[in-house]
């Protein structure tokens, strides 16, 4: 067995690596499944990992909106709240539409696959595929999407390291565009 850690660039929490068997036998005590199933075994269970990295990416992308709509209400110009300029307001709806459509899609798959496991034979692992993987392709870039418009609603101040903790939007999302990547093998 050869394994390896990659040298992430964002995250630092988990670590992300690769290992590979080559010739290696394994005891049948070992055996997870049916021999020859692993593959799909392992599949299986990436789609719980999507739904937890899309939850992850959705927790993201709503603390951007909502630093971006607190922060729209309480900035002043041209003596009314940034939140009354329709260039601000019309950005915040189009987020807060995106985030909603999301949060249904992913309720709508991590119930799925609940149901997939507590009343076997209700749903297939092709019926859930692909609700799962639309939250997870979606999840990344609505994220990054959303951190970068709430620094643009935030100006300046909300790139800085200086400013009070709710306004600072950069760092916010800073792990979510490796979710965007796909794996290499």
């Amino acid at each position: 067995m050869t394994s390896s850690v990659y040298k992430d660039m964002g995250r630092m929490g988990l670590s992300t690596g690769g290992f590979r068997y080559k010739d290696t036998e394994v005891s049948d005590k070992y055996l997870l499944g049916t021999e020859g199933k692993g593959f799909y075994a392992c599949m299986e269970g990436f789609n719980v990992a999507r739904v937890v990295v899309a939850a992850a990416c959705l927790g993201g992308a709503e603390k951007c909106i909502e630093i971006a709509a607190d922060y729209a209400k309480q900035r002043k110009a041209f003596g009314r709240s940034l939140s009354k300029f329709q260039g601000i307001s019309f950005d915040l709806a189009d987020l807060y539409t995106q985030l909603d459509l999301l949060k249904l899609q992913l309720a709508r798959g991590a119930w799925m696959i609940d149901k997939y496991y507590s009343e076997p034979g209700s749903f297939t692992q092709k019926q859930i595929n692909p609700i799962i993987a639309q939250c997870k392709w979606l999840a990344p870039q609505l994220a990054v999407e959303a951190a970068k418009r709430a620094i643009m609603i935030c100006g300046a101040f909300g790139y800085t390291k200086d400013s009070h903790w709710r306004w600072r939007c950069a760092g916010r999302c800073r792990t979510c565009p490796e979710r965007k990547v796909r794996p290499t093998s």
